[in-house]
């Protein structure tokens, strides 16, 4: 059995969580699904590592490679993960 997918999920975390409410909500209604393979984490996209990510605002990254911004459509999140978790061998 292989590794757990890692997915970095950045939003404002000084910011209301009105100005990221609906982009979390749309990660979760993706990722509930997957919760047995992926291990996630909320990370503050004001931050100097979001930055030096190109993360700007309400964005998740997969595995460190795949990169999705406020604006990503659910069936390419569904699909990213599907490939990671397979590419994992869970």
């Amino acid at each position: 059995m292989g590794d757990k997918v890692e997915i970095e999920i950045y939003v404002p975390l000084s910011s209301c969580s009105c100005s990221f409410a609906k982009f979390m909500d749309k990660v979760w209604s993706v990722i509930i699904d997957y919760m047995e393979d992926i291990n996630y984490k909320v990370l503050n996209s004001q931050s100097r590592e979001a930055y030096q990510k190109g993360i700007l605002g309400n964005g998740l990254i997969i595995n460190g490679t795949k990169k999705f911004s406020s604006t990503f459509k659910e069936d390419d999140l569904r699909q990213a993960l599907e490939e990671e978790i397979a590419r994992s061998g869970l």
